[in-house]
């Protein structure tokens, strides 16, 4: 099987797992929502960041041995995959311990962390169940997940994603409406996940039954150190990502409270939904092109690149400026206008959106060349400002300043600076191309949405025939706007020449 073969079936398990994944989610947040209110909606998003803070614990080891896999997985190298397995399964024991005994310490502050809502169940029951969760998630075989992902085999996990998300999302719809328990239905997401990981791991020993045997196969002490080396630098990577994504829930629920996460996490609803849609096209190239670098093709790897950025300025462009302008008339059409927040919001999300969309492909791009050491400080400037202007902004202007502090992070660092990493290193190049390219597509995307943001106000229609004209509007404009104007470019060249042989093979 080809590496784009590879590639279109991966994506399709992905795409398969997020229809899934956005279906269950809005139909079991539409019966949560009724069944037990907002608040505990606030709850559940604050303990989901906590303890993704606490995740830090693994330094990036995952992905640095998912890297370090490639090769020995190109030449079949059994002896190198069982040693790399071998110390991760050693080092994830270690880390589910530690993430246990980090969680309990925080206990006591629990409490300080919300402002309101304390009452409404036994908060510290709940949080003990979200941390058994991710500490059993170390425990239970959740490692074997690598192996098949570096393989180019990601559709195997997609499925067992999907599956897990019906099957919970199901037990947990009927014990809401037969007892409205929310221990309950947080026990069911429990089980599930747990059962998941037993069958992956049982699955991982079926496709590469050399993991199941003892033997003495070790990592050199060098092999081990650049790891360990790797996964330091990829911790400040995800010391970043964590709090770039806790920081918010964090913050409103210490000045403002619980009430605004559960009403902000509505919105977040949209925007993971069309992120993670998204991000799964990118995300089951990811190791192909790892595949790729081994080949040490770096003029085919940079024209991927290129046209890989050229596919995710339009779809997360149309996708951004589409969210920005109908979300408060879906959020309406929904679960009504009592949980709208404010116009200006949906905008400041959706450049967030956008900018983080064009940073996931350089990071998966960064990842699969291996460059954990080179920007490795840049994500420590990310954080520091982003928590310091979320908590200056957040007294003078709320939910909007927290996002904007997102924002403001975002342009100061990667949005530069990755690229600028990506070019010296994995491409040789000089970045004035890539810099050039995507200041026109920023321009670009912001005349169409000025364009749909004012159709909006001119149409007094019902708001359904109202969204779908928008959307009309934003789709038509930015795809036909990217394909007159870049028509001729190497980026078009290429991705039209890799479909045109697909469907001649098909043919």
């Amino acid at each position: 099987m080809s590496r784009l073969e590879k590639v279109a079936k991966n994506y399709s398990g992905e795409i398969f797992y997020q229809i899934v994944l956005t279906l269950t989610s809005f139909i079991g947040r539409t019966v949560f929502i009724k069944m037990l209110g907002v608040e505990y909606l606030g709850i559940s998003g604050l303990y989901t960041n906590v303890l993704g803070i606490l995740s830090l614990t693994d330094l990036g080891i995952g992905s640095s041995i998912i890297f370090s896999l490639y090769k020995p997985l190109r030449n079949k190298d059994e002896k190198k995959i069982y040693a790399l397995m071998k110390l991760f399964k050693t080092v994830y024991r270690v880390i589910g311990m530690a993430v246990a005994v980090l969680g309990c310490l925080l206990i006591p502050i629990l409490p300080h962390l919300m402002n309101g809502g304390t009452e409404l169940v036994n908060i510290y029951v709940v949080y003990m169940i979200y941390l058994l969760q991710s500490v059993m998630s170390y425990f239970f075989m959740a490692y074997y997940s690598s192996i098949i992902e570096a393989d180019q085999k990601s559709y195997i996990m997609a499925l067992f994603h999907s599956a897990e998300a019906i099957v919970s999302t199901f037990i947990q719809i009927i014990i809401l409406l037969l007892t409205s328990n929310y221990i309950l239905y947080l026990l069911i997401a429990l089980g599930t996940n747990v059962l998941k990981n037993l069958l992956v791991g049982w699955t991982a020993c079926r496709m590469y039954p050399y993991l199941k045997e003892k033997k003495d196969e070790k990592l050199s002490k060098e092999e081990v150190r650049i790891i360990f080396g790797n996964s330091g630098a990829l911790m400040i990577y995800r010391i970043n990502s964590t709090i770039m994504n806790a920081c918010d829930n964090l913050v409103l629920s210490s000045f403002i409270g619980l009430r605004m996460v559960g009403l902000y996490s509505n919105y977040m609803v949209f925007h993971k939904c069309f992120t993670s849609f998204i991000n799964k096209i990118f995300y089951s190239m990811k190791a192909s092109i790892g595949d790729l670098h081994a080949e040490e093709n770096r003029e085919k790897e940079y024209q991927i690149f290129l046209s890989c950025n050229y596919m995710a300025a339009i779809i997360y462009g149309t996708a951004s400026v589409g969210l920005a302008v109908i979300s408060n008339e879906v959020l309406t059409v929904w679960i009504g206008k009592q949980y709208v927040i404010s116009e200006l919001l949906p905008v400041l999300m959706g450049v967030s959106m956008y900018l983080a969309g064009i940073q996931h492909v350089n990071s998966i791009f960064r990842d699969a060349a291996g460059l954990f050491q080179q920007a490795k400080y840049r994500p420590l400037f990310a954080t520091i400002i982003n928590v310091s202007l979320s908590v200056l902004l957040v007294k003078d202007y709320g939910i909007h300043g927290v996002v904007a502090a997102t924002i403001c992070s975002q342009c100061a660092t990667y949005l530069w600076f990755d690229p600028l990493i990506l070019c010296k290193y994995a491409f040789k190049v000089t970045p004035g191309q890539y810099f050039t390219k995507n200041a026109a597509y920023a321009a670009v995307l912001t005349v169409v949405g000025i364009v749909t943001w004012e159709v909006r106000h001119m149409l007094h229609v019902h708001v359904l025939v109202r969204i779908a004209v928008e959307m009309t509007v934003c789709v038509a404009g930015i795809v036909g706007l990217f394909m007159l104007i870049w028509s001729r470019g190497e980026e078009v060249k290429y991705l039209t020449n890799i479909i045109t042989k697909r469907l001649r093979k098909r043919g």
